[in-house]
């Protein structure tokens, strides 16, 4: 409806009560959004009063300003005190009644400003959509809402873009989902409203309140109506604080030492074997003191050969192929930063392990044992990624190791754990053609070694792991450690890498810190 022209213009309402947000104006009978579908998301206004109406109509009804049920939607009031009419019954009205003068206005419908200003709000600061060409719509279903939307213009238009330091975070700074202003309101009503993501908009953030700090789903997608568009900055939310003890509990491999303690341990402790299987040592430090067998004076390259079972290889197989989008082309590092190489470099298909896949328990039980071989929680750990080689499918020489990440919170990638889902009749083995490099094994880790050849083949359930990085400084690469997976020739060659890192990786994740718009790399 139109606002009315007659009356005072109303202020933006105050906290201290619905009565202190809006009081019912001398002549004003309710308030009317055409159609209007419920009565709840409006305080209305009878006879000087607030009140609320029925939570819906019956089919074909529309409510009018008193909250009533009517079978006319051009009607400002329903006829004989509120009930409904049929057409019948309309009809039969018309005809016993005498005609009346139209000289009595319609009662004024009014749209109040404060309610108007907070749909263009909404409309202002929604994130837009190119390829739809909308924007996302704040539902205004109360008072509090409506109260947070011109929050959220205060702020934003005396604090966010005012603000030069707020220029790199000002596109960011948006409304990503349509109950971001209710949410952060306070307000909650028990629906079950879910986000992308399939969680409740209200659980995920506690208590309906904005959160203390980045982060949170209301930190990443409703900065704007928590006030916080500044932790959008990647330097303010994804700042290390090497003193919390929460960076403490999640740090590994700090010094020198600790890489080759842990592989020692795995190598000698016979109970691995038993649950994992055969254990082969294939490089270590020093190769092989006893001379006994044939292992590389190289970096540690250790397998188990009954790491998984075939049920298990066979539900990281079908969540590669089934969760999410499925298997899609395989990155190399692509981004912003780094040009799009995969045309000759890597040529196999990836699924990342998350959502349903990352809670599946036959999931969960193979991080625990990840776990329990290396000592590091799962919160450490990457997402499985799960890859699949088709015939002619490869991945040329390269390094797991991230030079962008020694300061990002989760840290470098210390280890590699991959695993083996199927047998190939064919090509598909991981191999490491530079294990015998001498000299200075640190720095660069695109600089290609000097030779000292292993590949280790496929076979349905074997795990191998090696680190990325030397044991003197574990924030350094092992220019040892590069390799590539070797061309199939026949078969389908199925895998999943784990990726272990300093810190928490979860938690930067949760972050948006373990990549900045810039590179994730690696897989075998």
């Amino acid at each position: 409806e139109e606002e009315a022209t007659t009356g005072t213009e109303e202020e933006p309402p105050t906290e201290g009560g619905e009565a202190a947000m809006y009081e019912c104006e001398a002549g004003v009978q309710g308030l009317r959004l055409t159609p209007v579908e419920s009565c709840t998301a409006f305080i209305w206004c009878v006879d000087g009063q607030m009140t609320a109406g029925p939570q819906v109509c019956p089919s074909g009804l529309l409510f009018d300003v008193n909250c009533e049920c009517c079978n006319n939607p051009d009607l400002v009031v329903c006829e004989e005190g509120g009930r409904a009419l049929t057409q019948e019954e309309k009809q039969q009205q018309q005809q016993q009644q005498p005609a009346k003068k139209n000289t009595q206005q319609q009662q004024v419908v009014r749209y109040p400003k404060w309610l108007s200003t907070a749909v263009k709000i909404s409309q202002q600061y929604g994130q837009y959509n190119p390829q739809t060409n909308t924007v996302v719509q704040q539902k205004i279903r109360n008072f509090p809402t409506i109260l947070k939307l011109h929050e959220i213009d205060n702020y934003m238009s005396k604090v966010v873009h005012a603000d030069p330091s707020y220029a790199s975070v000002r596109d960011e700074c948006v409304l990503k989902h349509e109950y971001c202003a209710e949410a952060a309101s306070g307000y909650q009503d028990g629906s079950s409203i879910c986000p992308p993501g399939g969680k409740n908009i209200f659980e995920m953030n506690a208590d309906g309140l904005c959160p203390d700090g980045a982060g949170t789903f209301m930190a990443n997608n409703c900065a704007a109506a928590c006030g916080m568009c500044h932790t959008l900055s990647y330097e303010t939310r994804c700042a290390v604080d090497g003193n919390s003890e929460e960076v403490k509990r999640h740090d590994f491999f700090r010094g020198s030492g600790e890489l080759h303690d842990m592989f020692e341990r795995m190598i000698h402790n016979e109970e691995l074997q038993r649950l994992y299987g055969p254990m082969t040592v294939h490089s270590r430090p020093g190769g092989d003191p006893t001379n006994e067998t044939d292992v590389f004076d190289g970096p540690y390259i250790v397998t188990y050969d009954e790491f998984l079972t075939p049920e298990e290889c066979e539900v990281l197989r079908h969540h590669g192929a089934n969760t999410g989008d499925g298997f899609t082309r395989s990155s190399t590092g692509t981004s912003k930063h780094v040009s799009d190489s995969r045309a000759t470099v890597r040529t196999s298909s990836t699924n990342w392990c998350r959502d349903g896949c990352h809670d599946d328990p036959v999931v969960q039980n193979i991080h625990r044992r990840i776990e329990t071989l290396t000592g590091i929680p799962e919160d450490n750990y990457e997402y499985l990624q799960i890859l699949r080689y088709e015939e002619g499918q490869y991945y040329k020489i390269h390094h797991d190791y991230n030079k962008m990440e020694p300061d990002r919170p989760q840290g470098v990638r210390l280890l590699t754990v991959f695993l083996y889902l199927s047998d190939v009749e064919e090509g598909g083995g991981t191999r490491f053609n530079e294990l015998n490099t001498v000299g200075d094994n640190i720095g660069d880790e695109s600089i290609p070694g000097t030779g000292g050849e292993r590949t280790i083949l496929p076979k349905m359930g074997r795990a191998v792991i090696w680190p990325s990085v030397v044991d003197s400084d574990p924030n350094l690469p092992d220019r040892r450690a590069r390799h590539g997976a070797e061309t199939v020739v026949k078969g389908v060659k199925y895998g999943a890498n784990a990726w272990i890192h300093q810190r928490s990786y979860k938690e930067s994740f949760l972050r948006a810190c373990h990549d900045d718009g810039g590179v994730v790399i690696g897989g075998i």
